[in-house]
């Protein structure tokens, strides 16, 4: 345990290792893996003789959060290999949950049966849970979406997908309420989706973060863009980053309460891959219905792949919320993160209704670089106060200072809702 005692001691082994400890109390820890006899790890791009694990928290809380990738393609994808989807999610990244989501294309409904096949077979709640979904879009409209399901029994052998994965409008309206599915927006920033599109009740959720780049808000000179975040891998093409109302903070200056996670997008059925986009759901168990349920709650956040731990609150109330706050009142936000690698800034947005100011810092902390003995800082506590002055949405940002696969390490919170109380 980093700064406390050894675990274990001695351990020598190829390939890969496990086994079993116990950390001796609860509170927050790090593992540390030393290197001994000149052996040395490779951390950050540099040699270093300690690998430092993430960070784990003991408590009573049941909560989590739980890490997942809802948005891995497979063969059945004509663009993408793999056929053991579940297995790499498992045992190579370690995920809680995951989910195949292929694109919904003149074929899938034949192979509706094997992807259903590959969840149930890999399903195991309370230890590992599986997500059924597809990637499709809506005929004559720039709406590009996935649809998840908070059950395995979902028949659509008779759907009628067209050309591109789409289907007809009313058709895909009424599979989504018959069903109880959730949707979400994918890729919006170089799909050019409108968020000003009213689309359906159950478009809840934007990835605002995948391995094709950032879908936070257009910046096509951000480290994330769409013009050179995928460019690197060998199945890229080149993308853009579209101009308009097409990204997550367009769809909340609008008013609408999307929450967001972050996945992979993988296509090589590798879920939880380095860099690629994971999210961090809180639920109160690890099942199929209630890491659905947390994420249409909001109780989600996303991260560029790492496993950062966030908390955002409000008069003590979490991310996803909308509170009803009364005029001239007193609000309290608190901010908890532990990061995988040294933190370099940590901000919170705020955005008030009607107000014509745009996007403004409500908070900003950078953790200063100490010289030649750099900066070793992953964890931050902080809290700010304001006076209520109107409708608002607020959300939180990490950045951490080290890259990874040669890209920046970001998280994102869920927003917070600020309504007018009753009468107000």
């Amino acid at each position: 345990v980093e700064g406390g005692e050894t675990l274990q001691e001695s351990i020598s082994f190829q390939g890969s290792y496990e086994t079993r400890v116990a950390l001796p109390e609860k509170g927050l820890f790090r593992l540390v893996a030393r290197g001994t006899l000149g052996d040395y790890f490779l951390a950050d791009g540099e040699w270093t003789g300690d690998l430092v694990s993430n960070p784990i928290r003991i408590t009573d809380d049941p909560m989590g959060p739980y890490w997942g990738d809802i948005h891995v393609h497979t063969h059945i994808s004509g663009d993408a290999l793999g056929n053991e989807p579940y297995q790499y999610a498992k045992d190579v990244s370690g995920l809680d949950f995951a989910g195949v989501c292929d694109h919904a294309n003149a074929h899938l409904p034949k192979q509706w049966e094997r992807i259903k096949q590959w969840a149930r077979a890999h399903d195991a709640p309370g230890r590992f849970v599986t997500m059924l979904g597809y990637e499709g879009g809506v005929a004559g409209k720039q709406f590009h979406h996935n649809v998840y399901y908070r059950h395995l029994d979902v028949d659509f052998t008779a759907l009628p997908f067209q050309k591109g994965s789409q289907l007809p409008e009313a058709v895909l309206r009424e599979q989504l309420e018959k069903t109880g599915a959730m949707s979400q927006l994918h890729q919006s920033g170089t799909c050019g989706t409108d968020m000003r599109e009213p689309y359906f009740p159950s478009t809840r959720l934007i990835e605002i973060f995948s391995s094709w780049g950032q879908s936070e808000y257009y910046n096509p000179d951000h480290a994330l863009a769409y013009e050179g975040n995928r460019v690197r891998y060998p199945e890229t093409r080149l993308t853009i980053s579209a101009r308009g109302p097409c990204y997550a903070r367009d769809v909340w200056e609008l008013g609408k309460r999307y929450v967001v996670i972050a996945s992979s997008d993988d296509h090589f059925a590798q879920a939880g891959k380095a860099h690629r986009g994971v999210a961090a759901v809180y639920s109160p168990a690890l099942t199929r219905e209630a890491i659905f349920d947390g994420m249409k709650a909001g109780a989600c956040y996303a991260t560029t792949g790492e496993r950062i731990l966030l908390d955002f609150r409000a008069n003590g109330q979490p991310m996803g919320s909308e509170l009803k706050v009364r005029s001239g009142q007193e609000l309290t936000f608190s901010i908890e993160v532990h990061g995988t690698n040294v933190l370099c800034v940590v901000e919170a947005f705020r955005y008030r209704f009607g107000k014509g100011a745009g996007w403004e810092s409500a908070f900003y902390e950078e953790i200063p670089d100490r010289g030649l003995q750099g900066n070793t800082q992953r964890d931050l506590t902080a809290s700010w106060s304001e006076t209520y002055q109107g409708p608002a949405v607020y959300y939180l940002r990490v950045r951490q200072k080290h890259y990874v696969k040669d890209r920046p390490v970001y998280a994102w919170s869920t927003p917070i809702w600020m309504l007018n109380a009753p009468g107000q």
